[in-house]
């Protein structure tokens, strides 16, 4: 389907007054991009070369374009367009120079398991050590952990710790949660402790930062959970939590990972929970720290992924959790990743110096035993002898992030425009051609 020169705007109402004056905005880096529909397709591009405004550009030759965004962290770009015309999108986009892959956007959900049978109220934090390693410490205002998931609505038991976060799914700020699961995350990982209500998460001090990747349902985008990363990392996370996974990686996601990773933030994944082997990403992806679900026991929940060859540690796959003010058991590897995002953050609480490689080694060397043979590659986080072998640990050497892809120049040239008919009151239903340029394209009009 290929469009006309001029934009066409439909109008219904009952009076419309046309302006000759239109207000026409530039697209910025990262600008939003419209939330995906069945009728919809996001094509994720990757291209050191091409610009966003070529890739759109290209895209709007073939196809009306509803919404696009960009990181250029990772020299990436998403274009939403018709279902029908994504293959004829997708063509135009990877003749551009510089473009190094066309992909469809992958799905990605949350990992919990529903009807688990309770335990013992917090039986992981004592296996893990947690009340001797509090004695060290119980964490810092000043280490932030961002929980990428369905967003984050403050409890008591995180009053005054949650940051001002990000919803990519609404496009918005307003990162609160409307499914319930992203609140149990954050609890599990930073509950406040000893203070006679509610439970007690690993780091009682720590920050949560909300980055919203996944809807009402549980489901969403990896190209989100991507932007999340990399929004959480520019915003001074540490430590990174993503209780979510899907069967099919992005590269997008890898390079976010990446992006995180090299700028000193620790990223841990769920392994997933349908009791394989498979591989789940981004769980499963080198940089990130996979957790899988153990047990009271030392063993591994059956519903909990495993592979020494991707899975690194796993951690209490069961634990109690607070969301929408409601106290309940919280099983699945969603919840054995906030147990070790947790703790994480209360070793880098604990040693600012050090770096979240030197954190990651510090949780893989100090495991306890896991008595199932080839589930991980290490076995399960303790807390307490973790907490007691960074005491000694000398301070990491600082990093050099590297350095962004070229982007392009500023935008400096205001846009241009008008509208055709030029002024005048119509009423009913009408038409009108809105006529704007700019150097650089075209965020809204």
């Amino acid at each position: 389907m290929h469009r006309r020169p001029s934009r066409q705007l439909r109008f219904a109402a009952v009076a419309a007054c046309l302006l000759t004056s239109v207000m026409a905005v530039a697209a910025p880096a990262g600008a939003d991009a419209a939330a995906p529909t069945d009728a919809t397709v996001t094509l994720v591009v990757r291209s050191a070369g091409a610009t966003a405004h070529q890739i759109v550009s290209a895209a709007d030759a073939v196809t009306e374009v509803s919404g696009a965004s960009s990181a250029s962290q990772i020299a990436t770009t998403r274009v939403v367009v018709p279902a029908e015309d994504a293959a004829a999108a997708s063509q135009r986009i990877d003749q551009l120079a510089g473009v190094s892959s066309v992909s469809v956007d992958q799905s990605v959900s949350v990992d919990m398991v529903p009807n688990d049978p309770a335990y013992p109220s917090q039986w992981g934090l004592a296996a893990a050590g947690a009340p001797n390693a509090w004695d060290a410490s119980t964490g810092s205002t000043s280490t932030i952990i961002a929980v990428v998931d369905t967003g984050v609505t403050v409890s008591p038991d995180l009053a005054g710790r949650v940051l001002p976060g990000r919803d990519f799914v609404n496009n918005d700020f307003d990162a609160s949660d409307d499914h319930g699961h992203g609140s149990e995350v954050a609890t599990v990982a930073a509950a406040r402790g000893n203070d006679a209500s509610g439970i007690a998460g690993l780091c009682w001090q720590c920050r949560i930062l909300p980055v919203k990747v996944l809807d009402s349902s549980g489901s969403g985008y990896m190209s989100n959970v991507a932007f999340g990363i990399v929004w959480a990392t520019d915003n001074g996370a540490k430590v990174i939590n993503l209780s979510l996974g899907g069967p099919n990686n992005l590269q997008a996601l890898t390079d976010a990972v990446n992006y995180a990773a090299a700028h000193d933030v620790l990223v841990v994944a769920a392994a997933g929970n349908d009791g394989s082997a498979n591989p789940t990403y981004p769980a499963a992806t080198p940089a990130a720290m996979a957790v899988a679900g153990s047990t009271s026991s030392g063993g591994l929940y059956t519903w909990s992924q495993r592979g020494s060859s991707w899975v690194d540690v796993a951690a209490p796959g069961c634990n109690k959790a607070t969301g929408g003010g409601v106290l309940s058991d919280f099983c699945g590897t969603s919840s054995a990743t906030p147990f070790t995002a947790g703790l994480a953050g209360l070793l880098r609480s604990d040693r600012p110096d050090l770096s979240a490689v030197a954190i990651r080694s510090a949780l893989e060397s100090t495991t306890q035993t896991l008595n199932v043979a080839g589930a991980s590659a290490h076995g399960i986080v303790s807390a307490v002898a973790s907490m007691a072998s960074i005491q000694s640990s000398a301070p990491s050497s600082p990093s050099v992030p590297p350095a962004p892809p070229q982007s392009a120049p500023p935008d400096t040239a205001a846009p241009s425009g008008g509208v055709d008919p030029s002024g005048g009151y119509l009423s009913g239903v009408t038409r009108a051609t809105v006529h704007v340029s700019d150097d650089q394209g075209l965020g809204a009009v």
